[in-house]
C-alpha cells in the first residue's frame, strides 16, 4: 500500500531513458523519499495509540489500514485531477496551500492535544457500539489531511518533473519510495518502537512533516517558475504513449487482482495477531511482506514467472489447508502463514505487472489498483463480520487467487495449459493422494468428530481423483487417428475438478467449527463459538466456550454439577485457591469474611462460582456477545445467575472502565483482582504495563489484597513481564502452574500482593513456585517487546 503501487514502475521504463541530473532532481528525491518513510511511520504511531482505547482487539490494525488505503485512494484520485484539469502554476498554487493548512490544523491540534498527531482523552470512545466508525472518526480528524498529501507525492511530484524535464524518464525516482517505505516500515518497531516513548515520537513525526512540507512547497514554487501557466502539450516520457485507453475488462482485472492482495495481506495480519498478540511488529511483517511483492513484480519480468508462481499457489492452498487450525509453534506458525500470503500477492503482483498500461494511463492504474486495495480492505473489516461466521476471509481470498489462476490459464493459449505435458495433472493427482493420507491424522486427539470430517474430505478427494484420472485415460483412447479428447479440453477438466475439490474442502474446513457448535458469534472483538463437551462419563457432559481455538470456559449440564468451576479456573488453579483460602476466609467474623472481587475478562463468567454470601463479583468485559452469553441468554451457561452474591458487568475496555471509576471516586474496592485477558493465545498488551498496574493497585482495598493473573499462553512467556512489574511495585509474586491435560492443558497463575503473609497461606504455599529470571525491560504503555517472551517451541 501507500506509494508502493506507484514506486514499482521505477523500472518499467526503458533503460535507454535515465533521469537528469541536477539540483531539482535532489530536491524531487530527497521529498519523495521522506513522504515514503513518513507515511509507514504514522500508520504504526497512531495504530499502537489508539490500540488500547479498543481493546487491543485485532480489528483495530485492520480498521487502520482500511482508512489508510481510502486516504491512499483519495491521494492517487486527488493527483490525478489536479494534473489533468489544472495549469501547472494553478496545481502549484493548490498543493502550498493544502500543504501549508496542514501545518495549520496541526499546530491548531497541538494546543488541545498531548502532541499534534495523537488525540486527547476526551477522544476515548464512551461506548464500544460501532467501533470501526469510530477508528476511521479519530484517525480522520489526527492525520487525515497530512496523510492524504503524503500519498499524493510520489505521482505528483513524477508528473511536475515531466514538466520541466521533457524526455527524461521520471520513474526512477520511485526507486528512492521504494526504499523509504521499507525504511519507514521497519525502522518502527526496531528502532522508534523499543527506544523512543509514544509521544517523542508524535512530536518527532510532526516536525519530520513540516521539513517535508517545506520541501513540498518548495518544488511546486521551482516548477511553476519553470513553466508559468503555459500548457503542458510537449511530448514527455509521461506523455508520449499512444497506446488504446484500457477497457472496462482491464479495469476490472487491476481492481480483483489489487484487492485480492489486500484481502489477503488484511487475512493473513488477522489470523497471525489473534493468536500471538496484536502489536506493531506483528502488522509490519506482512504488511513487509506486500511491499516487498509489489518491489520484487514490478522490478522485472524475470521474477515472476507464472508457471511456477500458478504451481506454488496450488501447494500453497493445500497448505493452508493442512496448517489451518494446527499450531506449529510461534516461528512456524508465523512464517508459514507469510509464505502462504508471499505467493498470494506474487500471483497477484506479477499479473499486475504483466497487464500494466502504457505510460500516458499511469495515473488511471494507480486509481484502480487503490480501489482494488480499498475494496479488499472493506471486504475483511465491514462485510466479512456481518457475512461470516468465523475467520474464513483468508481461505476466501486464496481460493479466489486459484479460481482466477485457473481462468487466466485457461484463457491464455500461451500458458502452461496448452503445452500437453502430464506433469500438472500428475502433481494434482499426488497431491490430492497426499490429502487423501494426511487429512484423516490432522487431529489424533479428537478422535470422535475429526475422522467423520476427515472421511467426508476422503471421499470428496477420491471422487476428484477419479474424474482426473477419467480425463487422463480419455486422452490416450484414440478415435480416427486422434485422442478422444484433446489433450487441452482433459487437462481443463482436470484444473476444473481440483479447483471444485479444492473449493470443497475448504467449505467443509472452514463452516466445521460453525455446523458443530450449538451458538457461534462474530463481530469486531473476535469470534465465538460454543460447543459441546462430550465426556467418557456422560455425568461430565456440558457446553465450553471457545474464542477461536482457545477455550475460555466451560460447565456441567448435570443440575448437581453446575456450580463447580472448571477448565483453568479449578479449586487447584491459581485463582481458585486464592478465591477459597485467601486469610480473609478464615476470619470468626463472618462480615469481615466476604471479599469484594473484580475480574477483567468474563468468559462464562466460572468465577462467580467461588462467591460466598455477602460476597459481590465485579467483571469488565469488552465484547457484548460474551455478555450476554455469559448472562444466560441463550441458556447455555449459568455462573452468573447462580452467584452466591450480586455481579455486576461493566461493557468496555476494562482499563478506560476503571479510569473512570476512578475519576468517580470509585476506589480501593477488591480484595482480590482478576486479570484474565491472556488466556487466549493473542493478548492485550496496554493490560501489562507498568501504568496498567498502578491502576489496579489503587482499585485494592488494601495491603493483603490480591493482583491474579491469567497467564496460560501458548505463544508467550509472560511470566517475566509480570515479575519485572511485580519488582518495580515491590510486590511479592508467585506462580501457580497446574496441568489440567484433559480440557485445557496448564492453567498458569501468576498471583501479587504487598503483603508477603497473603502468598505464605499454607494451600496457596503448597502449589506455589517463585517467579523466574527478570530478564526484560520493563514494560510501560510507550514501550513494550514481544520478541523476547516469545516461546520458540
Amino acid at each position: 500500500m501507500s506509494s508502493s503501487p506507484a514506486a514499482a514502475f521505477v523500472n518499467a521504463a526503458p533503460a535507454s531513458q535515465t533521469p537528469a541530473r541536477g539540483s531539482q532532481a535532489v530536491l524531487y528525491g530527497a521529498v519523495i523519499l521522506l513522504s515514503a518513510i513518513l507515511l509507514f511511520q504514522v500508520e504504526s504511531i497512531l495504530g499502537k495509540y489508539i490500540l488500547p482505547w479498543f481493546g487491543g482487539a485485532t480489528g483495530v490494525w485492520a480498521t487502520c489500514l482500511l482508512f489508510f488505503q481510502l486516504l491512499l485512494l483519495a491521494g492517487y484520485s486527488y493527483a490525478h485531477w489536479l494534473t489533468s484539469r489544472l495549469a501547472p502554476a494553478a496545481q502549484a498554487r493548490t498543493h502550498s496551500l493544502l500543504l501549508a493548512l496542514s501545518v495549520a490544523v496541526l499546530g491548531a491540534l497541538a494546543l488541545f492535544w498531548p502532541t499534534p498527531i495523537t488525540p486527547g482523552a476526551s477522544w476515548k470512545p464512551e461506548s464500544d457500539s460501532f467501533p470501526v466508525w469510530m477508528i476511521l472518526r479519530v484517525l480522520l480528524v489526527s492525520i487525515g489531511l497530512p496523510f492524504l498529501l503524503l500519498s499524493t507525492t510520489a505521482s505528483l511530484l513524477q508528473r511536475w518533473y515531466t514538466y520541466t524535464h521533457p524526455g527524461s524518464s521520471p520513474y526512477r525516482f520511485y526507486a528512492l519510495s521504494n526504499l523509504g517505505s521499507l525504511v519507514g516500515l521497519l525502522s518502527y518497531p526496531l528502532v522508534l518502537e523499543p527506544i523512543l516513548r509514544l509521544r517523542v515520537q508524535a512530536w518527532a513525526w510532526s516536525g519530520a512533516y513540516l521539513l517535508y512540507v517545506a520541501g513540498g512547497i518548495l518544488c511546486a514554487l521551482g516548477m511553476s517558475r519553470a513553466m508559468g501557466n503555459k500548457p503542458v502539450t510537449a511530448p514527455t516520457a509521461a506523455n508520449s504513449d499512444t497506446s488504446a485507453p484500457p477497457t472496462f475488462r482491464q479495469k476490472a482485472l487491476w481492481v480483483t487482482l489489487a484487492g485480492l492482495a489486500s484481502l489477503m495481506l488484511l487475512a493473513t495480519t488477522h489470523f497471525i495477531c489473534q493468536d500471538v498478540a496484536v502489536v506493531p511488529l506483528l502488522w509490519v511483517l506482512p504488511l513487509a511482506v506486500y511491499l516487498v511483492t509489489f518491489i520484487i513484480c514490478f522490478d522485472s519480468e524475470r521474477w515472476y514467472k507464472p508457471g511456477a508462481f500458478h504451481f506454488l499457489l496450488a501447494l500453497a492452498g493445500v497448505t493452508l489447508m493442512l496448517i489451518y487450525d494446527a499450531w506449529l509453534g510461534i516461528v512456524a506458525h508465523i512464517l508459514s502463514f507469510l509464505a502462504i500470503m508471499f505467493v498470494a500477492c506474487m500471483f497477484c503482483h506479477g499479473e499486475l505487472y504483466r497487464r500494466r498500461p502504457g505510460a500516458h494511463h499511469l495515473t488511471t492504474f494507480y486509481l484502480m489498483v487503490s480501489l482494488g486495495g480499498v475494496l479488499g480492505g472493506a471486504f475483511v473489516d465491514l462485510l466479512s463480520p456481518i457475512i461470516f461466521r468465523g475467520y474464513w476471509e483468508l481461505h476466501v481470498g486464496l481460493f479466489a487467487c486459484l479460481a482466477l489462476m485457473v481462468g487466466m490459464a485457461i484463457l491464455d493459449e500461451k500458458s502452461w495449459v496448452y503445452r500437453a505435458t502430464l506433469w500438472a495433472p500428475l502433481a494434482i493427482v499426488l497431491l490430492a493422494f497426499w490429502l487423501a493420507r494426511v487429512l484423516p491424522s490432522l487431529d489424533p486427539d479428537n478422535p470422535p468428530v475429526v475422522p467423520q470430517l476427515a472421511d467426508t474430505l476422503v471421499t470428496i478427494l477420491i471422487a476428484t481423483v477419479a474424474l482426473i484420472a477419467g480425463a487422463l485415460a480419455l486422452m490416450r483412447v484414440p478415435v480416427g487417428g486422434k485422442p478422444l479428447l484433446p489433450p487441452e479440453v482433459a487437462f481443463r477438466m482436470v484444473l476444473i475438478c481440483a479447483l471444485a475439490a479444492t473449493g470443497a474442502v475448504m467449505v467443509m474446513q472452514v463452516s466445521f467449527k460453525y455446523r458443530e457448535s450449538a451458538w457461534s458469534n462474530r463481530n469486531f472483538y473476535g469470534v465465538l463459538y460454543v460447543v459441546k463437551h462430550v465426556a467418557n462419563n456422560p455425568v461430565f457432559n456440558g457446553y465450553k466456550l471457545l474464542h477461536g481455538r482457545t477455550i475460555h470456559g466451560m460447565q456441567f449440564s448435570q443440575p448437581m454439577l453446575r456450580h463447580i468451576p472448571t477448565t483453568y479456573y479449578g479449586p487447584a488453579s491459581g485463582v481458585g485457591l486464592t478465591l477459597q483460602f485467601l486469610p480473609r476466609r478464615d476470619n470468626p467474623d463472618p462480615t469481615q469474611r466476604t471479599l469484594r472481587i473484580g475480574a477483567i475478562g468474563l468468559g462464562v463468567g466460572t468465577l462467580a462460582a467461588y462467591t460466598q454470601p455477602g460476597d459481590s463479583i465485579h467483571f469488565y468485559e469488552i465484547n457484548p456477545a460474551d455478555i450476554r452469553l455469559a448472562r444466560g441468554d441463550y441458556g447455555y451457561f449459568s455462573f452468573l445467575k447462580d452467584s452466591a452474591g450480586p455481579v455486576e458487568v461493566s461493557e468496555g475496555d476494562a482499563r478506560i472502565s476503571l479510569e473512570r471509576e476512578l475519576q468517580r471516586g470509585q476506589l480501593g474496592k477488591y480484595d482480590v483482582l482478576v486479570i484474565d485477558a491472556f488466556s487466549s493465545d493473542s493478548i492485550p498488551v496496554h493490560l501489562l504495563t507498568k501504568e496498567a498496574i498502578e491502576l489496579y493497585r489503587q482499585h485494592l482495598r488494601g495491603p493483603d489484597s490480591v493482583l491474579a493473573f491469567h497467564i496460560s499462553n501458548r505463544a508467550l512467556d509472560i511470566a517475566p513481564v509480570l515479575a519485572r512489574l511485580a519488582d518495580e511495585f515491590h510486590l511479592h509474586a508467585v506462580e501457580v502452574k497446574v496441568p489440567i491435560v484433559a480440557i485445557v492443558g496448564d492453567s498458569d497463575w501468576v498471583l501479587m500482593s504487598a503483603d508477603s503473609q497473603v502468598l505464605k497461606t499454607p494451600r496457596i504455599a503448597a502449589a506455589a513456585q517463585p517467579l523466574g529470571p527478570r530478564r526484560v525491560r520493563l514494560w510501560t504503555d510507550d514501550y513494550s517487546n514481544l520478541i523476547q517472551i516469545l516461546r520458540t517451541e
